[in-house]
C-alpha cells in the first residue's frame, strides 16, 4: 500500500493519498474524509488517467467545501490550477 500527503499550501490543508492493491467491488477508487484528512483512495489494478481526473474533481470539491469556499463557473482560474497541482501530485506518488 503506498499512502502519502499532498499539501495544498495555499489553503493551509492536506490531502492524503492511497493505492491499494486490494479490490473492492464496490469502487474503483472514492474521495471522503478519513481520520480528519479529505483522502483518495486508488485501487492499483484500476488506475487509469482518467480515474484520477474523475478523483481530483472530487478532491477540489471536498477540499473547497472543507474551507468554505465556493465554486465559480465564470471564475475558475484557480480551480482549474488546483486541480492540476493535485493530479500531478498524485502522479508522482503512484509512479
Amino acid at each position: 500500500m503506498i499512502k502519502n500527503k499532498i499539501k495544498i499550501p495555499i489553503y493551509n490543508q492536506s490531502i492524503i493519498v492511497i493505492v491499494t492493491e486490494e479490490e473492492n467491488p464496490r469502487y474503483k477508487a472514492f474521495v471522503d474524509y478519513m481520520d480528519g484528512y479529505i483522502t483518495a483512495l486508488f485501487v492499483k489494478k484500476h488506475l487509469s488517467d482518467g480515474i484520477i481526473v474523475h478523483e481530483c474533481v472530487h478532491l477540489v470539491n471536498f477540499l473547497y467545501s472543507h474551507i468554505g469556499a465556493e465554486l465559480d463557473i465564470n471564475n475558475d482560474e484557480h480551480q482549474a490550477y488546483l486541480t492540476q497541482y493535485i493530479y500531478e501530485h498524485i502522479k508522482k506518488i503512484i509512479k
